[in-house]
């Protein structure tokens, strides 16, 4: 099962990517709060909902009701939607495939240029982190 996460699910990402991003590396719990438990079975009651709704085929006979979505929605579908939920991983930064983590490495800014940077990247809407990826590509490629 493949879907693309909703607005609130994006706008947790980016949160936690920010987090990332400053450094604050602080505990992630494991598990789903009871707030998301909570919006993971209202999902699930809403796929109950839509998928208990017949249909007309064609020749205009009925078709036989679906299950309810708990019985055809796996767990690790559930699992997934959880992970959905919460947000978690950080998206790929190179342009083929992920193997593993991507190196990281820390660079100490003066505040001017750090100022500088963050105002660049709040005006592009962009992540200071990707300004930086982006210039030390072009700076590697011109030598």
């Amino acid at each position: 099962m493949t879907t693309q996460p909703n607005p609130d699910e994006e706008a947790r990402y980016a949160a936690f990517a920010a987090r990332m991003d400053d450094g604050d590396f602080g505990p992630v719990l494991p598990g789903p709060t009871p707030q998301e438990q909570a919006q993971l079975d209202g999902m699930l009651t809403d796929m109950d909902r839509q998928l208990d709704v017949r249909d007309v085929d064609e020749i205009g006979a009925p078709t036989p009701p679906m299950p309810p979505a708990h019985e055809i929605v796996s767990e690790a579908e559930v699992d997934e939607l959880i992970e959905i939920a919460r947000g978690l991983g950080r998206p790929s930064v190179g342009s083929t495939r992920p193997r593993g983590e991507s190196p990281k490495l820390q660079v100490r800014l003066p505040h001017e240029l750090d100022e500088q940077l963050r105002r660049r990247a709040a005006a592009e809407h962009r992540r200071p982190s990707e300004i930086m990826r982006d210039a030390l590509a072009q700076y590697l490629r011109a030598s």
